[in-house]
């Protein structure tokens, strides 16, 4: 009792979810709507909402495009922001695994050695002395008492480092392949309602006008109107000095 009484801080509990007042749209302040909007136009049919469904990892495929699919697959292979995640979650798997081998199991050293010697003929009166072998084999085996819990909470900090690391990689994950498809659609949604190039828009210059907008009554110099008639020319008032 008196050990366990020393034990370095106590069990981590993970904490319980938080109720939500309504269990029907916990996320929300009030329901959501049966159904989106509709609107005029391919896509624009209204859309529902299913709650708690499953989702597959590589979600965007569920579009059904495949420049979509080779661009988010280049972008996580060529990613940094991905690739130093995964990075820092190997480390941190490693130094869980380096302090768990050393703390958690008997340390065990082996030890053999091997010698060839020749005894001195004084020692044991045989002529010439006496030749032998000897062999020393030896085992230390040493063990770290976690008496305090000391070991134990060091390994409970290195594995929540870990958790955390595998949820950066998943955000880094999750976070690199929306904007890639949230920019995707907005390009394709403004590609689409970009006007389509006509003669008569004020952007594309009438053939022959040599001007860039819309040419009117006198506008370009040498253009006639569209009745064919040229305007009526101005006299200047005044007289002339000889």
């Amino acid at each position: 009792m008196l050990a366990a009484g020393c034990t370095v801080g106590p069990d981590f509990i993970a904490p319980d979810a938080p109720t939500p007042t309504n269990a029907a749209h916990p996320y929300t302040t009030g329901p959501l709507p049966a159904q989106t909007a509709a609107a005029p136009g391919i896509g624009g049919a209204a859309q529902t909402f299913v709650v708690g469904a499953d989702l597959p990892a590589q979600w965007w495929q569920v579009y059904h495009c495949a420049p979509l699919d080779d661009l988010i697959r280049s972008a996580l292979t060529r990613s940094p922001t991905v690739a130093s995640a995964q990075a820092a979650l190997r480390q941190a798997r490693e130094q869980y695994l380096a302090s768990a081998g050393s703390n958690l199991y008997p340390n065990v050293n082996a030890q053999l050695a091997a010698t060839r010697e020749r005894s001195p003929e004084a020692a044991n009166g045989v002529p010439g002395g006496t030749v032998f072998s000897l062999y020393n084999a030896s085992v230390n085996v040493s063990y770290t008492i976690d008496a305090f819990g000391g070991i134990r909470r060091e390994l409970e900090g290195l594995q929540a480092a870990t958790d955390y690391q595998r949820y950066q990689v998943e955000a880094a994950y999750l976070a690199l392949t929306a904007n890639i498809v949230t920019t995707a659609v907005q390009e394709a949604s403004l590609r689409a309602q970009r006007p389509q190039a006509t003669p008569s828009s004020s952007l594309i210059p009438r053939p022959g006008s040599g001007a860039a907008g819309r040419a009117g009554p006198g506008d370009a110099e040498g253009t006639p109107p569209a009745s064919g008639r040229r305007p009526p020319r101005r006299r200047r008032s005044g007289t002339r000095a000889d």
